[in-house]
């Protein structure tokens, strides 16, 4: 079953999706509409063409009753929709109190992972991994742009409890919607490993359920054979256009939802972010954390980002500035952007952003970096939050 199972590798970097993807187009509930809490969703759904539901308190005991398989739980979340909702927001307060955590302990474990098997922050690792699954699910239910926001929880679940197939559904579900935009002859092999993973001794899915989501992954199963793998088709190649690069793209596809009341510091609670990343004649900025990517052909960029505050603070995003007038004339400033999650006081905090098909030593290194970049968060010091590099090629 391991062996199986490490096809499901982790994935590290996030692209956007279209609507028609795996969690937006798999619909399996129907499967469970004996089960009274889902078949009253399914009944509405057909009466009155609602397609998104809220999260309720109702919705939470159902998940909490360990009597209840966890197949039944997640078939809940996929009844209940997908798209920008509270729902991500009500399960993360909902866990934070079950387990007495802090909400930025939540917050810490959906973030993109930098590598396999990343540990989670320590207060967060007390959360079961029938939790952490539904977690995953709600978060890229939520938000099934940056499906990879849920891949930690997922991940770790799936690795540490592989006799449940619920569970590792969700982490095929969260990886074939990354593949959708990257590598379409992946889709059908991630749902097929975990079909044929093994013999699982809990939360085994339906029958019809899986049906359901193999009505949509068969669509895959010949698509190499059809020649769909070759070169990405340039609408969706996020390099190809100058477009995703403007100030306007990042307006209308906001890398995280901006919480409606700012966080201000004030005398005796502040939060002060700053990047890390520094030069030195020792370690130049494109040996340390500026690095070409031969899978991408682009450029990799590692941030360290460390918040100097006492109290923690929450999601906001950071803005890259790229001056590229050097390669060619005429050429306008690239504007990249990226969600800065919530860091704790006195804590530091990874990002990784890879730029495909784009070296940004070429020939030079000239761009901005922005922290807090609409100001989401009022801090202590607002100077350093601004730092600009030029190195030459």
């Amino acid at each position: 079953m391991k062996k199986r199972f490490a096809i499901l590798i982790i994935c590290i970097f996030s692209v956007k999706m279209h609507a028609d993807s795996p969690l937006t187009s798999i619909f399996f509930a129907g499967a469970y509409s004996d089960v009274s809490i889902i078949n009253d969703i399914l009944l509405k759904r057909a009466k009155e063409e609602v397609y998104q539901f809220e999260l309720t308190e109702t919705h939470l005991k159902f998940f909490d009753n360990k009597s209840i398989s966890l197949d039944q739980k997640i078939a809940l979340i996929n009844a209940l929709g997908w798209g920008t909702s509270n729902n991500i927001i009500v399960m993360k307060k909902h866990l934070a109190k079950k387990y007495s955590l802090e909400l930025f302990v939540v917050d810490s474990i959906l973030q993109e992972p930098l590598y396999e098997n990343q540990e989670f922050y320590a207060p967060a690792q007390s959360i079961s991994y029938d939790d952490l699954t539904l977690l995953a699910y709600v978060q890229v239910m939520h938000d099934y742009f940056q499906p990879m926001l849920g891949m930690q929880c997922a991940y770790r679940a799936a690795l540490t409890n592989q006799e449940s197939e619920a569970t590792t559904y969700i982490l095929a579900f969260i990886l074939a919607q990354y593949y959708l935009d990257m590598d379409w002859c992946s889709i059908y092999p991630v749902f097929a490993s975990a079909r044929d993973a093994g013999s699982y001794t809990k939360d085994q899915l339906r029958k019809d359920g899986i049906a359901a989501i193999f009505e949509y992954a068969d669509l895959y199963m010949h698509i190499c054979d059809e020649g769909y793998n070759e070169e990405m088709p340039e609408e969706q190649n996020p390099t190809s256009s100058n477009e995703i690069y403007s100030e306007v793209y990042w307006l209308q596809n906001p890398v995280y939802v901006k919480s409606t009341h700012q966080l201000i510091s004030d005398k005796k609670n502040k939060v002060d972010l700053q990047l890390l990343n520094t030069r030195s004649d020792n370690q130049p900025m494109y040996n340390s954390w500026i690095l070409y990517d031969e899978e991408s052909n682009g450029t990799v960029i590692h941030f360290q980002i460390k918040n100097e505050g006492n109290i923690p603070s929450i999601e906001t995003n950071l803005e890259m500035e790229i001056d590229n007038s050097d390669e060619y004339e005429g050429a306008k400033l690239m504007y990249i952007q990226k969600s800065i999650p919530a860091i704790p006081p006195n804590e530091t905090i990874e990002l990784k952003l890879v730029l495909p098909d784009y070296w940004i030593y070429d020939p030079n290194a000239d761009f901005k970096i922005i922290l807090d970049y609409d100001n989401n968060i009022i801090e202590s010091d607002e100077k350093n939050n601004i730092v600009s590099f030029h190195e030459f090629g």
